[in-house]
């Protein structure tokens, strides 16, 4: 039997687990609250015991060049991912598959404990605190593919131990984790974020991350905003690796159309919501300088700026079509790059 095959069989057979236990801790098949919001969701009466079950797919079609070189022209499935979310007590659990990937391998496989006020302890692969672009979800993000610099300097998923500290209007993170990108063994990692500005219409988030290595010292800056249906974003990235310094910043802006506000939920940006049912649209901007991981515009590891322009419709909660143009050129040669991307996405 193929990878695949076995890991949906595993999946299903984990949710289907998750539901007995819910469905066990209740005196009555009646006190089991069921639930299609934002994903399949059961849980006991009491709240105590829940399981959700979440998916997400992206289907893009993508035309890159190099100068007048044709790097790709290409439908593909982007991400094919299926989650499952538990709570039992003071204790959570996720675990998350990417399906159309060679591997089907887990990207989060942690383990959680919320006994504490205030706190979560988590252990296992996750995301590093490390990238205000990073952190957010792939559904959220308003390019379709994150910025170079996001590529080149942040660490993504890694096995590791992390505390995180919510408060009304910030938190911090700190944790130890695996460091597979190099020959250093472990990297230590902490981030802190503050809305200094939280209203309605208008908020204002700083943000300040580090990350220790063995063989390079990264830190982060963040900044966003939103002021009515416009929203900022921004940081600024310096490594000091064995070799030169390397650093990059971007800045990045969007208008929700119909009044809409981007919503910003535990130190990140998360994806609009349509309140109409002709859905909303956005319009995005960016540009970024300095050191990045240009590899989908055929230049690879580089100092490059880059330009982009995106339009997004959000057609439900559910659904989102959006389409992007992005040119890169090298500083150092000057040779360019372009791409452009469409993509369809469901995601709950």
């Amino acid at each position: 039997m193929k990878t695949g095959s076995i890991l949906r069989i595993f999946t299903l057979g984990v949710f289907a687990l998750a539901t007995s236990l819910v469905c066990a801790q209740s005196n009555e098949a009646s006190q089991v609250k069921i639930s299609t919001d934002g994903g399949l969701r059961i849980e006991s009466s009491d709240g105590q015991y829940g399981v959700r079950l979440g998916g997400q797919l992206q289907w893009d079609y993508k035309r890159a060049e190099q100068g007048n070189t044709l790097v790709a022209d290409t439908f593909e499935a982007r991400r094919s991912r299926i989650s499952i979310d538990g709570k039992a007590n003071d204790w959570t659990y996720r675990m998350l598959f990417n399906l159309g990937s060679k591997s089907n391998s887990a990207e989060d496989l942690y383990i959680g404990y919320t006994g504490i006020n205030g706190w979560v302890i988590t252990a296992g692969r996750q995301k590093e605190p490390f990238g205000f672009e990073q952190l957010e979800s792939s559904s959220s993000i308003v390019f379709l593919e994150r910025k170079g610099a996001t590529n080149l300097f942040t660490p993504g998923r890694q096995n590791g131990l992390m505390g995180k500290f919510s408060g009304a209007n910030g938190g911090f993170q700190i944790g130890l984790f695996e460091d597979t990108s190099a020959d250093s063994r472990f990297a230590l990692t902490g981030r802190v974020h503050h809305l200094v500005i939280d209203n309605e219409q208008t908020r204002l988030h700083l943000g300040l991350a580090h990350r220790y290595a063995e063989a390079a010292s990264t830190t982060a800056l963040e900044l966003g905003a939103t002021v009515g249906s416009l929203h900022l974003q921004s940081e600024y990235f310096w490594q000091q690796p064995d070799g030169p310094d390397r650093d990059a910043w971007y800045l990045q802006a969007g208008w929700l159309f119909s009044g809409a506000v981007r919503p910003h939920r535990d130190g990140v940006f998360t994806k609009a919501q349509p309140q109409h049912r002709g859905g909303l649209l956005e319009l995005v901007a960016n540009i970024e300088r300095g050191d990045g991981n240009f590899g989908s515009f055929g230049l690879g590891t580089t100092e490059a700026r880059s330009y982009g322009l995106g339009l997004n419709w959000y057609a439900s909660q559910l659904v989102k079509v959006g389409v992007n143009f992005r040119q890169t050129e090298t500083l150092a040669t000057g040779a360019d790059g372009h791409e452009v991307r469409g993509r369809i996405q469901l995601s709950f």
